[in-house]
């Protein structure tokens, strides 16, 4: 009976956090178009075609997320509690950093025995978006700066070596932390060719992300060359790089991405649209799945 009225009092609250997101979402949307004060009506979808075949690329990117944690959660956590785990820490992630929803968002308060491999998968499902994302940004400098001085490459080089020493031997890093506050992993290292699987998923995620926003920008009439491939890159970084809090950078992601943009001589009304649509392709549509498929199956989840 106890978790029946649980149950009960559970599913209203999702409903209550879902109407919270749009509201949320709607206003920060329209913040944003006053804050920069761009003429965004006088932008169309020329190519509707191609801006379908970015949102049908939402349900790929969401199966990557998966992939990804599954791939780093080396334990014996069932499906069903993988299930619950990341749908939260999906949900969490919009209120939260990346780094907190994929750790923290995603631990269990009835199943704390497994809580260590759970931070420990969102750790390293982290670091290798991090990696991906930092080592496309440092190339996108140098491309558009034309920095092709051998020491400028053997610096980028050298970051990106020392990111995947880090990233390789993580749990070392990760051990010696949680001695500090009394936090146990899991014993069990994950096995370097698990970690280069998630490294991979993690570029392929990476790929999604930039066809997602080059069909976007393509749909609004921006021409795709080298040039944009290599400001997105350096934006992605900078954005990755910058600190937030709130509904999954909604705030800091346009400024940067339209500060770099406008920089490079590109439309700014038309990256900021980009930048929106794709946030909330990657961002709002899953959080609301997320907030459905808990919804739905919280009876058994809670079970």
């Amino acid at each position: 009976m106890k978790k029946d009225h649980k149950t009960k009092q559970i599913k209203p609250m999702l409903g209550l956090l879902a109407r919270f997101l749009l509201l949320g979402t709607l206003f920060f949307v329209l913040y944003q178009v006053q804050l920069k004060g761009l003429p965004l009506m006088t932008l169309r979808v020329t190519k509707p075609l191609v801006l379908i075949g970015a949102i049908g690329a939402i349900p790929l990117n969401l199966w990557l997320d998966w992939k990804r944690f599954q791939i780093s959660l080396d334990s014996d956590l069932g499906r069903l509690e993988q299930g619950k785990a990341f749908f939260q820490g999906l949900i969490v992630g919009f209120f939260t950093p990346q780094i907190v929803a994929y750790t923290l968002g995603r631990m269990s308060f009835k199943n704390t025995a497994q809580n260590g491999s759970i931070v420990r998968s969102g750790a390293l499902a982290g670091m290798a978006q991090f990696l991906i994302t930092v080592g496309f940004a440092g190339f996108g400098a140098l491309y558009l700066e034309s920095l092709s001085s051998p020491v400028y490459l053997m610096g980028w080089m050298a970051v990106i070596f020392v990111l995947i020493v880090v990233y390789r031997n993580a749990e070392t890093f990760f051990n010696r932390i949680a001695q500090w506050v009394g936090f146990t992993f899991s014993a069990r290292p994950l096995p370097q060719k698990q970690k280069m699987s998630l490294l991979f998923y993690s570029f392929l995620r990476y790929g999604v992300f930039s066809f997602q926003f080059h069909m976007i920008n393509a749909s609004l009439g921006a021409a795709l060359d080298l040039k944009v491939l290599a400001v997105l890159m350096l934006s992605y970084g900078l954005i990755t790089l910058a600190p937030s809090l709130l509904f999954g950078k909604i705030i800091v992601r346009e400024s940067i991405a339209v500060a770099v943009f406008a920089y490079y001589g590109l439309s700014k009304e038309t990256v900021f649209v980009t930048a929106l649509l794709t946030w909330l392709m990657n961002v709002v549509i899953p959080v609301l799945y997320a907030i459905l498929i808990l919804n739905k199956r919280w009876k058994t989840y809670s079970s």
